[in-house]
């Protein structure tokens, strides 16, 4: 731990001394009588700096190939044990949920043809197997095509042969030497998650992930055509449940340990239609390799598979129907519905959880003990978090190295100290002081982004911001500077760090016609982000956007301008 976070964990506990007699604990350990602001300053002390990323990753990731590999051979082992005739009855509403979902009728099934998953296909912005850059453009036209297995390459070859202009931009990028590489499988690869885990993904091969991304919008427009689930907005479902459930009592919040990695193939082999089984099958990497190891893979998608998410909704959503269907009750009522699914978020009536929490079982999921509540007045989903109706989300602060992180970890804990009344005047004075004395004064109004500057109220600006022939204000303002690659008549203009990409005139149409490619230049992924300190007007300061959240409520001005001003003080 820096000395940056233990000055800030420090500050925070001096804040908050006098709500938390008992001290600071976790979660699960907060006494059950405790009142609001004991609850949310016991939480916020205990999560303040759990996310920080370390400067080591080392063991974190150690951690996290260990916890992978554990559901891998968890996934390999796993076999259906039904135990009594509840058990069958549970599972048999599974399968039957599955059939109606993938079968809209006798004739009409979901995933009908390779045809419909090519129209469908895309390429999200995370890296590809193959290509130096993570744009559409460079994974298809620009580089190599990877793939596992030949049928995937010789179905697109005969999918784009239909296409005259993808036709022509794929011959381009073979004769100027993008090949076509069959290749085993994935490569994993760790991302900061918290300071005791690290998180492990595995980017995909090009191609199949073109196929996968197809198949999870075919199924992402099934969920919501079946369940009314929208993968879009149902994240606001869901915290409007979790909200309601810590208020009666009447609706529990599941959460699943490594669910994207539970997915066995042989549960997805028992409870899918054959057909389906087999789409899924061609699609996915049948290996990853892990630190320079090859493992074959137990589970049927990993974080980084394009129909992971989808996936793993409809099967929960199909346990939920299940669970409902057996204790009578209507899980398509859409007047009375009240349950929601997003990822492995779920929620759910009480009478029901018990069931639904078997049928995980049976299906090989583990409940995330420390994120699911079935009793007492927290509930937490999709980022909310709730204490008999009131918001208690916690603050995470992932870095302190540059200003912009000190903004921003000021500014979120002064909208903090705006829902939950909680004063956090030594903790934001002892962040101001990180701050060099030319940066502790660069005010921007509520409505910019959080690491541009520190967001008050006009009544703290001693100095008030200048004003143009307009009446409008004038400030400065941190903002990240996008790195793009230009395209010109004969090829692209050199940015740092951009990788090899071949210059193809007809895959440069077909990235424009996809939305890529805007004002002849297409952006390019890079990190560490660089800022740029520009000059910015507004029309107005002390003003909150209408539809502005902040932790699932919408903020009044008064209470923010409040909170700022009793944080406030000479650091």
């Amino acid at each position: 731990m820096g000395n940056r976070s233990s000055a800030l964990f420090d500050s925070i506990l001096e804040d908050v001394k006098e709500y938390i007699p008992f001290g600071s604990v976790s979660l699960g350990n907060i006494p059950p009588d405790a009142s609001y602001k004991q609850f949310a300053s016991a939480y916020l002390s205990s999560s303040i700096i759990r996310k920080m990323i370390p400067d080591d990753s080392t063991v974190q990731d150690r951690i996290a190939k260990e916890k992978f590999i554990a559901s891998n051979k968890t996934c390999f082992d796993w076999r259906l044990d039904l135990c009594d005739e509840r058990d069958n009855i549970l599972f048999s509403l599974l399968r039957e949920e599955l059939y109606r979902f993938f079968f809209r009728s006798s004739t009409d099934s979901v995933l009908s043809s390779w045809g419909e998953i090519l129209l469908h296909g895309r390429l999200g912005p995370g890296s590809s197997i193959g290509s130096s850059e993570n744009s559409l453009y460079a994974k298809l036209f620009g580089g190599d095509l990877t793939f596992t297995n030949f049928q995937l390459y010789d179905m697109y070859n005969t999918f784009v042969r239909l296409l005259p202009r993808w036709a022509e931009a794929d011959v381009l990028r073979y004769a100027l030497g993008g090949k076509a590489l069959k290749v085993d499988g994935s490569v994993s690869r760790f991302v900061p998650k918290t300071d005791a885990v690290s998180r492990m993904i595995c980017v995909e091969p090009s191609l199949n992930m073109f196929y996968q991304l197809g198949v999870g919008s075919i199924l992402t427009h099934r969920l919501e055509q079946r369940f009314g689930i929208n993968l879009s907005t149902q994240p606001d479902v869901n915290r409007r449940l979790a909200c309601l459930g810590s208020k009666n009592n009447m609706l529990c919040t599941i959460d699943l340990s490594s669910a994207s990695d539970s997915i066995s193939l042989a549960l997805c082999e028992s409870i899918l239609p054959q057909y389906v089984f087999d789409i899924l099958l061609n699609c996915r990497s049948h290996t990853t390799e892990i630190d320079g190891v090859i493992t074959r893979l137990n589970m049927m998608s990993t974080m980084g598979n394009g129909f992971t998410f989808p996936l793993q909704t409809i099967i929960f959503s199909c346990i939920v129907a299940a669970a409902y269907r057996f204790r009578d009750f209507d899980p398509l009522n859409e007047v009375s519905k009240s349950w929601s699914v997003f990822g492995d978020d779920i929620i759910c009536r009480r009478e029901t959880f018990g069931d639904i929490e078997r049928l995980l079982a049976l299906c090989g999921f583990k409940t995330n003990s420390d994120k699911t509540f079935s009793e007492g007045p927290f509930r937490e989903s999709c980022g909310t978090d709730w204490f008999n109706g009131q918001p208690v989300r916690p603050v995470f602060i992932k870095k302190l190295v540059t200003k912009q992180d000190i903004f921003v970890a000021i500014n979120l804990l002064n909208e903090w100290s705006a829902y939950t009344g909680i004063v956090l005047h030594r903790t934001i004075c002892r962040l101001r002081q990180m701050l060099k004395p030319a940066f502790r004064t660069q005010f921007v109004p509520f409505d910019s982004d959080p690491s541009s500057g520190i967001r008050v109220p006009l009544a703290i600006c001693h100095k008030h911001p200048k004003r143009d022939k307009n009446l409008s204000f004038l400030y400065w303002s941190d903002e990240p500077c996008p790195v793009r690659m230009f395209v010109t008549d004969y090829g692209f203009r050199p940015v740092w760090r951009f990788g090899k990409v071949i210059f193809n005139p007809p895959g440069l149409i077909l990235a424009f016609l996809y939305g890529e490619l805007n004002s002849c230049s297409f952006g390019v992924r890079h990190d560490p982000v660089r800022y740029k300190t520009k000059r910015r007007i507004s029309p107005r300061w002390d003003y909150i956007p209408v539809g502005k959240k902040s932790n699932g409520i919408f903020l009044s001005w008064q209470q923010w301008e409040t909170a700022v001003l009793l944080n406030w003080g000479n650091p």
